[in-house]
């Protein structure tokens, strides 16, 4: 948190609204030397890999750690709280076993393992999915939100866009929302989260309603989301069934900055 509130610059990635900064980068390699030393002292046989946002890959026979260091990295850079960090633990079938997501801000743990239930700190979480849309509370994510209220219907109650996946689909886990719908996420965004969405009732399914399947070969592959409880989702799934996932990603940068490092110092604060 040093870096909050007092980050002067930044660089662009992929898009306008995909940034990187130094909080991003240092969390990273902090929470990866942690995680190295801990597991490897504690669990020496055990051959362990990283999948982290900011361009680390190292693939492992026994168990993977899928970390996103800031996930609302533009949240972070504007001053607005809601950020997260999450770090998932995948099998060597590609199953998400764990996860762990921390809203520094609120000081609040999500966190589950499998067959053993979600929490929220202390608290065990249960899904709390409404019966019908028209009473549900909706969790977009940039431009998704956008497609929703152009091309949807009104039918739920309300929207709302947080600037962070892992963030909204613990907020449904914990049952203070009903439905997560956004594209274009990547694995780090959702592996950590999705265990603790499971481990509370609810489910990720793709925008047509199949299951989702995360998968290392391709780490910067999307997912085109929709999470909640099954009740919901049956209600939801067909209206987004006829999205297309293509439509609503983000825009590249042009003039604006060309993805340089964060040495390069892409946009400074004036």
């Amino acid at each position: 948190m040093k870096y909050y509130k007092k980050l002067d610059d930044f660089a662009y990635k992929t898009g306008f609204s995909d940034i990187v900064t130094l909080a991003d980068t240092e969390a990273q390699k902090s929470i990866v030397l942690y995680l190295r030393e801990k597991f490897q002292s504690e669990y020496p046989k055990q051959k362990i890999g990283f999948l982290a946002e900011e361009g680390l890959i190292e693939k492992s026979v026994d168990i993977t750690f899928v970390i996103d260091p800031l996930d609302g990295t533009s949240n972070f850079e504007s001053g607005f709280p809601i950020f997260t960090v999450c770090i998932g633990l995948m099998n060597k079938d590609e199953s998400i076993n764990a996860g762990v997501v921390y809203d520094p801000i609120r000081d609040i743990m999500y966190r589950a393992e499998r067959g053993r239930g979600a929490y929220k700190n202390d608290k065990k979480m249960y899904i709390q999915g409404k019966k019908a849309l028209a009473d549900s509370l909706i969790l977009t994510y940039r431009h998704a939100s956008y497609f929703l209220a152009e091309y949807s219907p009104f039918f739920a109650r309300d929207t709302r866009s947080t600037g962070s996946l892992a963030f909204d689909v613990c907020t449904i886990a914990a049952g203070e929302a009903d439905v997560s719908f956004a594209g274009g996420g990547k694995i780090w965004d959702y592996a950590a989260a999705s265990i603790i969405l499971e481990e509370a009732g609810g489910t990720l399914r793709s925008w047509s309603g199949k299951p989702v399947k995360f998968t290392t070969a391709d780490p910067h592959k999307s997912y085109p989301i929709v999470a909640g409880s099954e009740r919901i989702l049956k209600l939801f799934v067909p209206y987004v069934a006829k999205f297309d996932p293509k439509k609503i990603s983000t825009p590249k940068v042009g003039k604006r900055g060309e993805g340089k490092s964060i040495e390069s110092k892409v946009h400074k604060r004036e």
